[in-house]
């Protein structure tokens, strides 16, 4: 086994995913949910288990996407860093990391008995032209309003929003939420040199840490915002849930994977799926979706 930190480990992985030299923002987003990766990433959180006394922990990998992605549509004006006022909609973000810790009974079947922590960080993807560079990463005009100057204004604050399903939609998903910021619930993510860095969603602040980091800091609970599915108790707990929930209700298209199984939400290379149904999900800017990484620890009590 590699002496390498986990982080470095999954930054090594990530960077062997891309073998060319220029990738699109989209396309780049998509190595992360390929089949090469999603299996390294599990393989390498296996062998780098969580500790805690008396508890064993394993991991899985799930995906799962929107075909459409989400848009929020501000309740009133919004007021940009560059002084313009926003009225249009925005997208959430390009994906999202989900962590779920799962106590398990020690019995033969491993039966789920509670879940003890979830926690959401979403991500607004961009291609960069330098290493550590600065929220947002995409340009912001002096005046007038373009996607990245939207994106801000949403991840750095959270105005309150109505939550559409795409562009075109006319029926919120969810009316009127009100998030309470944290720093811990997004981020801005700019891909070079086929490395990812990430920083917090706020203007010029400084994206000096790697995504292998960022994944490793969610595993120990130190990024990601918590977040309640079972019971929402606020509204980030019901923007969460119902992203996830779309995930599970809308059929998988058989283009991606070979079985009459409903729903989009994938367990990765585990009983359902395997290397001969998986196909690997694709992005571009005519076929745009928002996927979901789900990173779910089992901890086993007595072991």
């Amino acid at each position: 086994m590699t002496s390498l930190a986990m982080n470095a480990q999954i930054d090594n992985l990530i960077a062997s995913q891309y073998t060319t030299r220029q990738y699109g923002e989209l396309e780049a987003v998509s190595m992360l949910f390929r089949q090469a990766f999603l299996t390294g990433l599990k393989s390498i959180l296996n062998h780098n288990p969580w500790y805690r006394p008396n508890i064993k922990s394993r991991y899985n990998i799930r995906i799962g996407w929107i075909d459409k992605i989400p848009l929020a549509e501000f309740n009133s004006p919004v007021t940009g860093v560059n002084g313009a006022t926003i009225t249009q909609r925005v997208e959430i973000g390009d994906f999202m990391i989900i962590l779920s810790e799962n106590h398990l009974q020690r019995n033969p079947d491993d039966t789920i008995r509670y879940c003890e922590n979830q926690r959401a960080l979403i991500v607004q993807a961009k291609l960069s032209n330098q290493q550590n560079p600065t929220s947002p990463i995409g340009h912001i005009p002096p005046s007038g309003v373009n996607s990245t100057l939207k994106e801000l204004a949403l991840l750095s604050s959270w105005p309150s929003f109505d939550l559409y399903l795409a562009s075109r939609s006319k029926t919120q998903i969810l009316p009127n939420l009100n998030i309470p910021f944290d720093p811990q619930q997004s981020c801005f993510s700019g891909f070079y040199n086929k490395k990812w860095f990430c920083g917090q969603a706020a203007n010029k602040a400084p994206c000096n840490l790697s995504l292998g980091e960022v994944i490793e800091k969610i595993t120990n609970r130190n990024a990601g915002f918590v977040f309640n599915e079972v019971s929402p108790k606020n509204d980030w707990d019901k923007l969460i849930k119902s992203m996830v929930d779309i995930c599970r209700i809308r059929n998988r298209p058989k283009h991606y994977i070979n079985t009459a199984a409903p729903g989009r939400l994938l367990s990765a290379f585990t009983q359902l799926i395997n290397d001969t149904q998986y196909e690997d999900l694709v992005l571009e800017e005519d076929n745009p979706a928002f996927p979901i990484l789900f990173i779910d620890r089992y901890l086993i009590e007595g072991e």
